[in-house]
Parts: C-alpha cells; structure tokens; sequence
C-alpha cells in the first residue's frame, strides 16, 4: 500500500518506481516494492496537473502556467518551460523517432493552445509552436511517431498529423466526439490490429476505439464507479494504471485484441 495523503492528479510508473503530483503542488516517488514515498520534488506553485517522462528525466505541467523536466535519480529540476497558462497534460514524441519533433515536449494548455517546446541541449526554453486547437481547455494529450491527439474540455477528440517539414501547416484529420464531458486523459496503443485510443472522461468513463484513420468504431465503454475523475497513466506491461478522485490508484486490464471490457486487478490505497 501507498499512502498519499494528497489528491492524486498524475501517474508515472517504470520498473521500480511510481511517481505522482497532487494538489500540494509537489511530486512525490514511490517505492513500488516498500510503497513508501522515497523522495519529493518541489518547484511547481500551482497543482501538477500532469506527467510523462523520458528515458531520464521526469516531466510535469501544473496550473502555475510552467512544464518542469526533473532529473529521476536526484529530484533536480533542470528546465523551465514557460506556457503562460494553465497547462493540463504534457507528452513526448517517442525517443526511436528521427524528426524534427524529437527532443520535443507538447503541452495542452487551459487556452486551447497546443505548445511546442525544445528540450534539445543547447536551445534552452525555446517555444517552437503555438496551434489553436479549441475555443474550450485541452485537457490531454498522446503521441505517436507522426501523431498528436488532443482531447478537449468538450469531448471532442482530435488528431494532427505532425508536419514532416519546418514551417508546414498542421492538419487535422480526425475529430470525433469521444465523451460526454472533458476528456480528461488519452492513451495510445499498438496491437497486432492496430491503434487503439482510451480516452478517460472527467465523469469517470473509459472509451475505447479503434485507433483507424477515421476513428469510427467504438469499441467498448467502462464506467468506473464512485470515480469522479480517473487518469491514465500508461500501459505497464499489460495493465492500465488508474488513478481515482481520491487517494487511490487502481490498476486496470485491459485485452485490446478483443471486446473485453476493463477489469480491475489490483488496487493501493490510502
């Protein structure tokens, strides 16, 4: 067992270690082995919002408008990024990947705005692109080698095609009003049939579609009781890590290669 004291916003999760934000405004790293909480990382001075990381660094958005890349192993943060907005979900494009948006963070912000920001060294804090998406807060993001997904505070689902040349014009190829209510989490898997989308509603609905070039097909819904707000955080092996409107972290199967419905297999609370 974990216990967190604190709302849980975001999960991060590797081989030995989960790493969290909270409404406290820090981010704390878990022993998943002992669950006790090994280190906190403070900076932000608003609620961290969101995290995803790379092979080694630790990245975050928070409402005090800033996206902070911290090294893993001492809790250093090393690069300030600017939104100047509320900044509601962060993610990378995968590191095998050789583009001009390597080395990239993306940063779904409170304005509408899709933000691009270098983290190559040397170009310091560089802000590379700016896209207005919606008139409403985007809420998550997703990547792929040549793809950005944004979900929006309408439920809308969007997906853009990432500009193989500098200065090209972002295309948007699919909208699909995946949700209710805000799409407050996206995920992104490939299966021996392709794409698959999750999207996780701020009502606490888990979507599943076909990740195709249309996205039409829907595969199936999970409605996750008592959960207000669920997160997800990424696939560790086979199994979608959930994390609920308290303090509790609820780990989620999930077989993609068919209709399957989510189940939950284990559970750490407070």
């Amino acid at each position: 067992q974990m216990c967190i004291r604190d709302r849980v916003t975001s999960v991060v999760v590797n081989a030995s270690y989960c790493f969290t934000g909270s409404d406290d405004h820090k981010v704390k790293q878990w022993d998943l082995t002992a669950g006790e909480c090994v280190w906190e990382f403070e900076g932000h001075g608003g609620i961290v919002t969101c995290a995803t990381r790379t092979r080694t660094e630790l990245i975050t958005g928070s409402e005090d408008g800033t996206v902070r890349l911290w090294n893993m192993e001492g809790g250093t943060c090393v690069l300030v990024l600017e939104a100047g907005t509320g900044v509601n979900d962060v993610a990378v494009t995968p590191e095998e990947g050789q583009s001009l948006h390597c080395n990239c963070v993306f940063a779904a912000c409170e304005d509408g705005v899709l933000r691009q920001f270098s983290i190559e060294p040397g170009d310091g804090a560089e802000r590379r692109m700016e896209l207005k998406v919606q008139p409403v807060p985007l809420c998550s993001l997703a990547t792929t080698l040549t793809q950005v997904w944004v979900g929006a505070a309408n439920g809308e689902l969007r997906r853009y095609e990432l500009p193989t040349l500098e200065g090209a014009e972002w295309v948007c190829s699919v909208v699909v009003v995946a949700a209710a209510g805000p799409i407050s989490s996206l995920a992104l898997f490939g299966t021996a049939c392709g794409l698959v989308v999750s999207a996780c509603s701020s009502t606490g609905t888990v979507s599943v579609w076909d990740g195709s070039e249309e996205v039409q097909k829907l595969r199936h819904e999970t409605h996750l009781p008592g959960a207000a707000r669920v997160c997800m955080a990424g696939r560790w092996a086979q199994v979608l890590c959930v994390c609920g409107a308290a303090q509790e972290l609820g780990f989620w199967a999930e077989n993609f290669a068919s209709e399957q419905r989510l189940v939950c297999v284990g559970e750490q609370a407070s």
